[in-house]
């Protein structure tokens, strides 16, 4: 009897204690379902939201986080560039007994033949009236008078003092002709470092290293060329270009020779329109450029005296 008592009052029990449970998580969950209940304004969300910058924003709540995705990383293009290294450069032995100091090196290595005209622009306004008025003959002279027929493989010695020019391409070889600063050359082939030339009435051997060749000589050709003017008739050399007044210096016959400083003049003479100046007496002259002819050479070496 006493048994049946005892689990009567241990049901009892436990039934208290179930019923305490129960009315526990009845108090917890009207909360949380207050809370899962709650509605948001218009705008925004439920769930956390990440800003652009890394900012997480869950309703009034700010959090300032680590970005989540790292910022690109700025950079450069490379940059690719060709360094030389520069050094002392000897060519030869310190004193070289066939050229002075060096003035400048070749720009180039290949000249070719060229008629290189005279430039033509900055004319006046009535040079260019006077040049369009000329007849065939004359415009043919003024053709040929502008033009510079430079010489194929033409080179210029490139020295201060003077260019030795030797029977052969040897240190020891005997010394044949001198090449003064700017005097020019042909050169005929090159064997190393020494070039075969003909300079004036001499064939021979210098060093190819004092020589300026190419584009640059051509430039050169340009100030250093020598004009010759000749007389085919004769002619008055006069102190103006032009026949209308009485300026006869001297009359002379054909086959005189002067040197040109100036292969062009124009005049406003009709009968005379293009005139050659010239050195006479040491003063500036004019010739009629219908009597005369140009021809072009270049200053060149000379033979070694053994002085």
């Amino acid at each position: 009897m006493k048994e049946k008592e005892s689990k009567k009052n241990l049901i009892l029990v436990c039934a208290e204690i179930l019923g305490v449970v129960v009315l526990v998580l009845l108090l917890l969950w009207n909360p949380l379902k207050k809370n899962s209940s709650q509605t948001y304004p218009e705008g925004e969300h439920k769930l956390p939201t990440v800003l652009d910058d890394g900012t997480v924003v869950d309703g009034s709540t700010v959090i300032a986080v680590t970005s989540l995705t790292p910022s690109p990383i700025p950079t450069e293009p490379a940059v690719i560039t060709d360094t030389v290294e520069t050094g002392d450069v000897t060519d030869g032995p310190d004193t070289d007994p066939d050229a002075s100091t060096v003035t400048d090196e070749p720009t180039s290595t290949d000249a070719t033949s060229t008629d290189s005209p005279e430039e033509t622009s900055g004319l006046t306004e009535k040079e260019q009236e006077i040049l369009a008025s000329l007849d065939e003959e004359m415009r043919a002279k003024y053709e040929a008078f502008s033009k510079l027929e430079i010489p194929e493989n033409l080179a210029f010695a490139d020295v201060e003092e003077s260019l030795s020019v030797r029977v052969s391409g040897k240190w020891d070889a005997e010394q044949i002709g001198i090449m003064k600063p700017m005097d020019s050359c042909t050169v005929l082939s090159v064997e190393g470092e020494w070039a075969k030339i003909k300079t004036g009435s001499i064939t021979g051997y210098c060093r190819y290293k004092y020589l300026i060749t190419g584009d640059r000589a051509k430039e050169l050709a340009k100030k250093y060329v020598i004009r010759k003017a000749t007389t085919t008739a004769n002619v008055n050399i006069r102190s103006a270009a032009t026949t209308t007044e009485s300026n006869t210096l001297k009359e002379v016959e054909k086959g005189h020779t002067y040197t040109v400083t100036n292969p062009i003049v124009f005049s406003e003479d009709p009968d005379a329109p293009l005139w050659v100046e010239i050195s006479f007496d040491n003063k500036s002259a004019y010739l009629a450029a219908g009597k005369v002819d140009i021809t072009c050479s270049f200053p060149v070496g000379s033979a070694y005296n053994g002085g």
